[in-house]
């Protein structure tokens, strides 16, 4: 999988295992909280991403939520409810950041 982001300027790759986390506390998402530092829209512990052996993902947002929502083409998603991604979809944190997700794999639909 790979997220790609303009503004700010992200392109994270990520594979099967532990979740990729999305936010700006430093030690629940070490990748990316230099980059969201100065992004207060943000939230600290904003969204987990999955990526399972066959290559299906999956987004959540803590249990607690994200302060300013995260959202799948335009649909809020649900505190610490599993929702899946699929390739090409718009993950957005907050009213401002827009994340591409790129799937590739096998059971992913795309190649």
């Amino acid at each position: 999988m790979l997220l790609i982001c303009s503004d700010p300027c992200l392109e994270l790759s990520h594979g099967p295992g532990a979740p990729l986390t999305l936010g700006r506390h430093p030690d629940w998402a070490p990748d990316t909280a230099a980059v969201f530092a100065d992004r207060p829209k943000v939230s600290r512990r904003h969204v987990s991403i999955t990526v399972e052996p066959d290559g299906r993902a999956w987004a959540e947002e803590p249990p607690e939520g994200s302060h300013n929502g995260t959202f799948i083409n335009g649909a809020k998603l649900m505190p610490g409810v599993r929702t899946p991604l699929r390739d090409d979809d718009q993950l957005r944190l907050g009213l401002r950041i827009s994340i591409t997700v790129r799937l590739y794999g096998p059971g992913t639909g795309a190649s």
